[in-house]
């Protein structure tokens, strides 16, 4: 909830590499937790086919736990095509070896404080796309009260988009 006077913003979705331009030195931490996004090992992927909240998470935690175990390939793939290019620099083919520049400087503990964080994230789902808005890490840009990611529900399955 956003207090009288402040708003809340979408926090660009940005690695922080060197060439980025990032001065957030958290940014990488937020595309991790952003994406951008199986529930727990074992499940497969059948809890992101789930339309709700619950699809959601799901979706948020198996792109997590993909980058977690370095599987950037696999974390892509939970990524729509757009959101790809965007991380990528443009080019989808490259968003894997982006993903690994940008979790480069994600702990272990942060990761694990992301994936818990996705317990009690707020998602609107609307239709086919939805929103999982978390919490932003202690130190943040001024007026910046949450950190939101936008998915979509295609074949079956929700993607992370931005």
């Amino acid at each position: 909830m956003t207090q009288p006077g402040r708003t809340v913003r979408w926090v660009p979705l940005r690695l922080h590499t060197p060439s980025s331009g990032c001065s957030w030195p958290w940014a990488s931490c937020i595309l991790i937790a952003a994406l951008a996004l199986s529930a727990l090992p074992g499940c497969g992927g059948s809890a992101r086919a789930d339309k709700g909240a619950a699809g959601v998470r799901a979706a948020a935690r198996d792109f997590l736990q993909k980058a977690r175990r370095k599987d950037y390939r696999g974390a892509c793939n939970v990524m729509t095509v757009a959101a790809q290019q965007q991380v990528g620099g443009g080019k989808a083919s490259a968003c894997p070896q982006a993903l690994a520049r940008g979790a480069a400087s994600v702990s272990d503990k942060q990761f694990q404080r992301l994936l818990d964080n996705i317990t009690t994230a707020k998602v609107t789902v609307t239709g086919d796309t939805a929103i999982l808005a978390q919490a932003p890490p202690p130190k943040r840009p001024q007026g910046v009260e949450s950190i939101k990611s936008r998915y979509v529900y295609r074949d079956g399955k929700w993607y992370f988009d931005r």
